[in-house]
């Protein structure tokens, strides 16, 4: 089921991701930023290119990395200026493919996927396989693809925070912060899920008075108690 994008704070389109990027290492021009889907990021292309294939990064089959994207540096009082585009959780898979056809033995590339979600790991198996297909057909189709799979994911129970809560969680080490957002969520998908009928869920889910009740009776029938 698809996830609705939804609008964030600032009135924007919010999607579960923003650009799908792929960079490759050439011999003779060094790490360079091959596609960008499905529009560029802004930043710079050198800049990324060298994010995404880090020095080394020949010498591993595989590797994982992250990075951020439109971070915005504390002014004086600590505070971080608000407006600007949002902040973009990067990560990054690098992969090295041994070739004797080829100069140096190797081919080296990396995609990424640039998210506001803060939990990236959720697209490491759909991250591998796509980039997988790339070394098999290395066209802007397979980023499309990567694209539409990954904005189709269902993160319904996932929480969109606040600016604010996104700031303490980038200055945190707690890794169970704002955990009871997570926990109402998937409450209440339990709830919507044991609905017969999709009118049903649909009128339900806009009505927290039925949503309480139903949540009553679900605790009384497990015999624990469910937080609405």
């Amino acid at each position: 089921m698809a996830c609705s994008t939804g609008v964030d704070e600032d009135g924007m389109e919010q999607r579960n991701v923003e650009y799908i990027l792929l960079a490759e290492f050439d011999i003779d021009r060094g790490a360079i930023l091959k596609h960008q889907y499905p529009r560029p990021t802004g930043a710079d292309d050198s800049h990324l290119a060298e994010l995404m294939l880090p020095d080394g990064a020949h010498a591993r089959e595989s590797d994982w990395t992250m990075f951020f994207l439109n971070q915005k540096a504390p002014d004086e009082s600590g505070k971080i200026p608000e407006g600007g585009p949002p902040l973009l959780y990067v990560l990054n898979l690098v992969r090295t493919k041994h070739d004797k056809e080829v100069r140096r033995g190797a081919v080296v590339k990396a995609m990424a996927v640039c998210t506001r979600h803060r939990f990236i790991h959720i697209y490491q198996a759909t991250l591998m396989l796509a980039l997988e297909n790339y070394y098999r057909a290395s066209t802007e189709e397979t980023l499309a693809e990567l694209y539409k799979s990954a904005n189709q994911m269902d993160l319904s129970c996932m929480p969109r925070l606040s600016r604010h809560e996104t700031t303490i969680l980038r200055f945190s080490d707690d890794q169970n912060m704002f955990e009871e957002r997570f926990v109402q969520l998937e409450t209440r998908r339990r709830q919507l899920g044991s609905l017969p009928h999709d009118v049903e869920r649909l009128d339900t889910t806009h009505n927290d008075a039925v949503l309480a009740e139903l949540a009553a009776s679900t605790s009384e029938d497990s015999g624990s108690t469910v937080r609405p």
